[in-house]
């Protein structure tokens, strides 16, 4: 039971990671769409009231001024329209509250108790509540969890060294290996071949 329990806290770990990397991903989408027709409407009122000013400040000529309006207003309905349909809000946070499921159920996992049908049920359940990852992300998902993983051990080994650098090295390593067609786990030690 102790191998099962060890798979279900990797299983967790990666989808907590998977649908952490998700919720971040529409919430900065959702973030630059509402700035991006915010600083749109703020510059269609600005040339609403003050078209002739603007247009001698920026030096457009009368009719080019007089174009730009329109064609913000059309920007922003369209960035409207792309907000509604696509709601990335909505999706942030479903995945924030996948997160939130996900990390209660690590620990939980951690702080396992012995009574492994217990847990294997307060698994399932809380998985209910956890959406699926999109399938067309997951392989690119499982790949940054991986990497997270990768770069955290080397992060432990070499402390003081920049993060910058420690990426540089475990991706070199990384293609290095497959490359060579080595499948061991190179970071474990740092040990060079």
């Amino acid at each position: 039971m102790s191998d099962e329990i060890v798979r279900l806290r990797r299983v967790v770990d990666m989808m907590l990671t998977m649908h952490s990397v998700l919720r971040d991903r529409y919430d900065s989408r959702a973030r630059i769409l509402d700035v991006a027709m915010l600083s749109l409407s703020v510059t269609l009122c600005a040339m609403a009231f003050a078209e002739e000013r603007i247009s001698r400040y920026l030096a457009l000529p009368a009719d080019v001024a007089r174009d730009i309006t329109p064609a913000a207003v059309v920007l922003v309905f369209a960035l409207s329209v792309v907000s509604l349909r696509v709601d990335w809000k909505q999706l942030g946070s479903v995945h924030a509250r996948a997160c939130e499921v996900l990390a209660r159920l690590k620990a939980d996992l951690r702080a396992e108790s012995g009574d492994f049908d217990a847990l294997r049920q307060s698994v399932r359940a809380a998985l209910v509540e956890v959406p699926p990852v999109p399938e067309s992300a997951f392989v690119a998902l499982k790949a940054v969890h991986l990497r997270k993983l990768e770069i955290s051990k080397a992060l432990s080994l070499f402390p003081g060294c920049p993060l910058f650098f420690i990426r540089v090295v475990v991706a070199w390593r990384a293609i290095r290996g497959a490359w060579n067609g080595d499948t061991r786990n190179e970071v474990d030690g740092y040990k060079d071949s």
